[in-house]
Order: C-alpha cells, then structure tokens, then sequence
C-alpha cells in the first residue's frame, strides 16, 4: 500500500486515513459534509498526490500522443491543458486525464491520470513509444499534487504564490518557483468550482507540510477524498472505475466531447 509523504502528518492532527486505488490517504479532517460545503462557499485544500503524473517529452512525444489520446495533440497550444482519454485497440476506455504542454520547454507534455490506472496508462505509453525519440518518465513518485478548489481560491492561490492570478483562464498554466520548490500551477480541478492545482517537485515532508500549512493558515479548509468524491458527484464528473472501465467507450460514457 503507498503512502502520500504527509500521511503521518495528516493523521497527527486528526484526519481519517482510508485507503484508495491503492494508496492511503485522509478521507476527512471534520466531516465529510463540513469540507463539502466549505468548497462550495469557500476555498478547500485536497491532497491527491496519489493521482498519476507522467511526462512525455522529446521530438516524437507529440507523434505518441496524437496516436494514444483522444485528441489533436497538435492543436494543444504552449500552456494550455486539456481533457481527453486514452482508449485501447477497441475502443474501451483505458482511462480519462488531462494533458498539458509545458510553455517553456519545446515537446514536453505532463499527463495527469487516475491513480487505479497507474501501471496501465504507463505501460501503454512505454509500449507504444518503441521506436520514437520519446522518453517517458514517471514523476509520481517525486512530485506533489495539491488541489485548491472553490470561489475563495483564486484569493488564496494569488496571496499564496504572491502573483495575482485572476487572470488566469481554465486549463492554463506556468511553471515558477514556491519556497524553493520548483512548482506547476494549472487552473484546473474535479469539483465544479474555480480552482488551481499545484504540482510540486519535491517529496520533502519537511517542505510539504510548510507548504500546506501556509495554504491553510490564509484560510483554507483542509479536505480528504470524500468531499472531493462528492463534489464530483454534484458536478456531474464521472470517476474511473465507477463510472467506466475499459469494457465502456466514449459514446457510453457520455465523452464524446473529449474526442477531437
């Protein structure tokens, strides 16, 4: 079973430890419902550095993935971020994600995917990427992801980063620098409401926690996968594994959209 890097930390100061898809991590701080409404009428701070997080990059990466995602890879501007899935030779969902071009470093894509489809999402990318300038990298393991969702986040996230990000439109991002730590910030998230997700390269927990407790001293409430599972429920997002598998295809499933 895996291990988020401040599960301890999470559990010191009372949050309910579950397990998901594979790894631990808080399923509440208060209650399910309290975390629910506070991203609703507030600002919530998730931790799901459980989820995938792979890079694709080198001359053919956009060859790889115009042959294994859903989309035209070659319409995805510097920058910009977008929904799309990865089918296999049938047509079944492999799994939904997102993908996002870096805008400073050329043919360099970061793909965000569930955490139950770790080892097939990789697999596929390794075995397809056979004979092509690509390298395909695995940055679970030594990056975070944090999600700060709902009307208060952009008040936050801008006091946060010390830049004003209102500005910022839905599934764009920039890389910069947090405390030291090399950061992706995406204005993106799973709940329905504004927000922003922050990768950052580092898996100190020494760091990670001044990191999150910045974010939650400015007036976040911390949220376990509970609320964030409900939320996406009230939203109308389907999950991976509940929702579809690959024995369901995009028209099944109602993402079609996500296909160019």
């Amino acid at each position: 079973m895996k291990e988020i890097p401040l599960l301890s930390y999470y559990s010191s100061i009372g949050a309910e430890i579950g397990r998901f898809a594979g790894w631990k991590s808080p399923l509440w701080f208060t209650s399910n419902r309290e975390e629910h409404l506070a991203v609703r009428s507030g600002a919530g701070l998730f931790d799901i550095t459980h989820m995938t997080r792979i890079a694709v990059r080198g001359g053919d990466a956009p060859t790889l993935l115009q042959h294994v995602l859903t989309i035209d890879i070659q319409r995805l501007k510097p920058g910009k971020m977008k929904y799309c899935l990865m089918c296999n030779e049938s047509g079944g969902i492999i799994d939904d994600l997102t993908v996002f071009k870096h805008p400073d470093r050329r043919d360099y894509f970061i793909i965000v995917s569930n955490a139950i489809t770790h080892d097939r999402v990789l697999s596929e990318l390794l075995e397809r990427s056979k004979k092509l300038n690509v390298e395909v990298v695995d940055l679970t393991f030594e990056t975070s992801l944090y999600a700060l969702q709902g009307p208060r986040s952009t008040e936050l996230a801008s006091k946060f980063t010390e830049k004003d990000l209102s500005m910022m439109k839905w599934f764009t991002g920039f890389e910069t620098t947090i405390d030291n730590v090399p950061t992706l910030i995406t204005r993106s998230g799973y709940t329905g409401e504004n927000g922003y997700e922050f990768m950052f390269w580092t898996w100190d927990i020494e760091k990670l926690r001044k990191i999150w407790s910045r974010i939650i001293s400015l007036g976040a409430t911390p949220c376990g996968l509970a609320s964030r599972d409900s939320l996406r429920l009230e939203a109308g997002y389907p999950l991976y594994g509940y929702d579809m598998d690959e024995e369901t295809n995009p028209i099944e499933a109602r993402l079609d959209f996500a296909i160019d």
